[in-house]
C-alpha cells in the first residue's frame, strides 16, 4: 500500500493544499502509472496474457525491500518505476512485435 504519499487535497474553501495520506488506493495507482510508462517505451506488444505475466514479474524483480522486508506480510516490495522501465529496456525482458 501507498504510505505517507503526498497529494493535493481541495478545502472546503476551494483552495488547495498538500498533505500527506496512507492507503492502497496509492498503490493501484502507482502500478497503473508504471504500466502506461512501460507501454509507452514498446507501443507495439500485444495486449495478452503473456505481456501482463511479464510485467507482473518485472515490478517483482524490480521492486526494493529495504532490510528485513517480509514479503508475505508487505508483499513484493517497493515500486520502483524507475529501475522497472530501465530493466525492460536493458534486459530485453521482452520482444516488440
Amino acid at each position: 500500500p501507498g504510505v505517507s504519499v503526498w497529494r493535493a487535497q481541495t478545502t472546503a474553501s476551494g483552495s488547495f493544499q498538500v498533505s500527506r495520506s496512507d492507503g492502497t488506493s496509492y498503490a493501484t495507482a502507482l502500478v497503473a502509472g508504471t504500466a502506461a510508462l512501460w507501454r509507452n517505451k514498446y507501443p507495439k506488444l500485444k495486449k495478452n496474457e503473456a505481456m501482463v505475466s511479464t510485467f507482473r514479474n518485472l515490478l517483482r524483480s524490480t521492486a526494493r525491500r529495504p532490510s528485513g522486508w517480509n514479503t508475505s506480510k508487505h508483499g513484493a516490495g517497493i515500486l520502483d518505476a524507475q529501475s522497472a522501465v530501465r530493466a525492460a529496456l536493458e534486459q530485453k525482458l521482452i520482444t516488440p512485435t
